[in-house]
């Protein structure tokens, strides 16, 4: 039972970890930005955006 407890909690921070790493519905909407150009480049910003828009 415990190392269930730990392995959970490792993937629950896990998927926290790759959620953070997209940008969210409200950046995309807005379309993107200079300062965008920090975290993702512009493919990859469009690339995230476009498979999050069709779900």
């Amino acid at each position: 039972m415990k190392y269930a407890i730990i392995l959970a909690t490792t993937l629950g921070f896990a998927g926290a970890a790759l959620a953070a790493d997209g940008p969210t519905m409200e950046q995309c909407k807005g379309g993107s930005k200079a300062d965008y150009s920090k975290t993702w480049s512009a493919a990859d910003f469009k690339k995230a955006c476009d498979s999050m828009m069709k779900k």
